[in-house]
């Protein structure tokens, strides 16, 4: 069978008039620039437990060979099965899932390429299941320290007994006042503060141990303590040796 082709015309000559004309394209170089975070990391607190995120922005997001990686406290972090990086278009980020007291310290994030590098900080704290049981406490006392030196004054907390108030009254109100905070008292007409004599302080009854208390119950510890109503009188009180805030 003859070609049906005009003469001089071949088939590779017919293939390359079907495909059109053809165009050089020119792909323009983008210029390297060193990592710039845009967008910061922030300090983060979560008790234990909790999952802990971090997330910043580092440019230029279009960079095929700029890389990101993590350190927490100055070595390099292991993505695993509880941490979980991200880096897509400039967004990174960072979870921690169910963290651990162990987990808290300063995360550092490092974006670097062949040009240069650039990191961001923060630091992640993370309250112990102790910690919150301590906190508890501490609250609880310091609330109790209130009742007593706040809640009180008003009946039994004055320079001297009122005018015109027998002792014996003074008592009954002292009495009516601590009732509300103990089934028990110990304290006599005698512990009432008087400006005229000179009264040490001295704890009339002492705190006493808790030893079978269960995490998260709530701890209370009361004593009595005399002169009641000394407007000079300060108290402290200590946890493991240090003051309590």
């Amino acid at each position: 069978m003859d070609s049906q082709l005009p003469q001089g015309m071949t088939g590779e000559k017919l293939r390359d008039l079907e495909r059109g004309p053809m165009t050089e394209r020119f792909t323009e170089d983008i210029p390297l620039e060193a990592p710039k975070f845009t967008v910061q990391l922030i300090e983060s607190a979560v008790e234990e437990g909790e999952n802990a995120h971090f997330e910043c922005r580092v440019e230029p997001k279009t960079d095929t060979n700029l890389r990101v990686e993590w350190y927490h406290n100055g070595k390099p972090l292991q993505s695993g099965h509880r941490f979980r990086t991200v880096y897509e278009l400039g967004f990174v980020s960072l979870d921690i899932l169910y963290a651990y007291p162990e987990d808290a310290g300063l995360y550092t994030c490092r974006a670097w390429n062949r040009i240069g590098e650039d990191t961001t900080k923060a630091s992640l704290t993370c309250k112990s299941k102790s910690q919150n049981c301590t906190s508890f406490f501490t609250d609880y006392v310091s609330r109790l320290i209130n009742l007593f030196i706040s809640g009180v004054p008003a009946i039994i907390m004055q320079n001297q007994t009122p005018r015109g108030m027998k002792k014996s009254e003074t008592l009954l109100q002292m009495e009516a006042a601590l009732k509300k905070y103990t089934s028990e008292i110990f304290l006599t007409e005698e512990d009432i503060y008087d400006a005229d004599k000179r009264q040490p302080p001295r704890f009339v009854t002492h705190i006493k141990d808790m030893m079978e208390l269960k995490e998260m119950e709530a701890a209370k510890f009361e004593c009595q303590l005399a002169p009641v109503g000394d407007p000079h009188m300060r108290l402290e009180w200590f946890f493991n040796g240090k003051p309590l805030p």
